[in-house]
């Protein structure tokens, strides 16, 4: 008799999601969350959603491949289960009508002995015996004749139950077959959720990645835009100081005096024009080299000023008549006028310093912007090759769940045309 292999048609329990995954506050909740949520957080829980929705639809499918694959092999064990018991009752119908066949030969041999005794008996009742004998005739030929019939019917059973081992090996076959594709089926989908949970994983990388590159890029921008308002205010405060400082050297000079510095300061633009013609440096495109170059040329323009300033110091002590420094002859009016002259002087050197300082500050901001704007290309390079990186793991991903279904439809479609 036939047993089938328990082991092969004991198949895993595929994953099924729990009740707390199912119930209606769990989506009640991430609907509100959804609401309450920025835009960008809402695009991604909305993803997210998605993401599970479709996780709960593969497992509810997988789940319903191995009931039917359960059901198939149940049906196929019981078939087989069947034949075996049709094949045992038609061996123990054989193994009778073989019995039946003996005790008939047994009966056939035993009604010849007693037929050869009576012909040795006496011939003097020879009317009676051959009546006895055309009796035991008859007898024997009806049983030769049920032995024959027997024997066909055998032969029937014998014939027929070659046939039922041939379906039983058949679906022993088909069975065994069945198994290997099950647990080749078995063993794709664990390396198709193997490579998807690794793909998720570096989904989830890059993600966490292109959020961080984003913050960046975000502060980087703020400190450009507060940069270029630190420059904005600068340049006003700058043009401010000067015309202030100009303004109040106009008032106190003397206006032959205010000649003679407007003379000077108009060969000093002059020399000023020129050399900012020959090395202004571009705010656009530089690199280091010309950065360097504005600092140089800042540092030349104050000592240039610094010159200026002590020349315009000496005509202004000649113009006042004063030689070495002897101001006994002057009255206090004038001395009061010369002190205030050269505290202007002063406090224009300083104004001057203070422009230098800022001038400098505002390469250094430049230089910062240029920095920070090669950081942001840099990281908008990343975060594009991110992208790139993230739609060809999802176009695989698509693909290698593309595969697992090919797959399983094509098992199903063999599994139909064998039977």
């Amino acid at each position: 008799m036939y047993y089938p292999d328990e082991s092969t048609s004991q198949l895993p329990r595929p994953y099924s999601p729990t009740k707390s995954a199912l119930t209606k506050e769990g989506s009640v909740t991430s609907v509100q969350s959804l609401l309450n949520a920025p835009i960008e957080r809402k695009r991604d829980l909305l993803a997210l959603e998605i993401a599970k929705k479709e996780q709960r639809l593969r497992e509810w499918q997988e789940g319903s491949r191995y009931i039917e694959l359960t059901f198939k092999n149940r049906d196929l064990t019981i078939e087989s289960l069947t034949q075996s018991i049709r094949a045992d009752e038609r061996e123990a119908e054989v193994v009778e009508l073989k019995k039946q066949v003996i005790n008939f030969q047994a009966e056939i041999e035993v009604l010849k002995r007693e037929t050869l005794n009576d012909q040795h008996k006496s011939w003097s009742t020879k009317s009676a015996s051959e009546l006895g004998g055309e009796v035991l005739k008859t007898r024997i030929e009806e049983l030769e004749r049920q032995i024959d019939r027997y024997e066909t019917k055998i032969r029937t059973l014998e014939s027929t139950s070659g046939e039922q081992k041939t379906v039983i090996d058949d679906l022993k076959s088909e069975k065994s077959r069945l198994g290997d594709d099950n647990d080749t089926l078995l063993a794709r989908e664990v390396e198709v959720k193997i490579q998807r949970d690794d793909l998720q994983t570096k989904l989830d990388v890059l993600k966490r990645e292109n959020g961080k590159y984003q913050k960046v890029i975000s502060g980087l921008k703020r400190d450009i835009t507060q940069l270029e308002n630190d420059k904005e205010e600068y340049e006003i405060n700058t043009r401010v100081t000067t015309s202030e400082g100009n303004k109040r050297v106009n008032d106190l000079i003397k206006p032959k005096e205010r000649a003679t510095s407007k003379r000077l300061k108009g060969d000093n633009r002059q020399n000023e024009k020129a050399q900012s013609q020959s090395s202004t440096p571009t705010l656009e495109g530089d690199d280091e080299a010309s950065e360097d170059g504005e600092l140089r040329r800042l540092v030349i323009i104050y000592k240039d000023d610094n010159e200026r300033l002590a020349k315009q110091l000496v005509d202004l002590r000649l113009a006042l008549g004063v030689d070495g420094g002897n101001l006994s002859q002057f009255d206090i009016s004038e001395d009061i006028k010369k002190k205030m002259m050269m505290a202007q002087i002063v406090s224009n050197r300083d104004d001057r310093l203070l422009y230098l300082k800022r001038g400098i500050e505002l390469s250094l901001h430049k230089k910062t912007i240029k920095s920070q704007m090669t950081k942001i290309k840099s990281l908008e390079n990343a975060h594009e090759v991110h992208k790139i990186t993230e739609t060809r793991l999802r176009h695989r991903l698509r693909k290698y769940e593309g595969n697992d279904q090919h797959v399983s439809k094509k098992s199903k479609v063999e599994h139909r045309q064998s039977y």
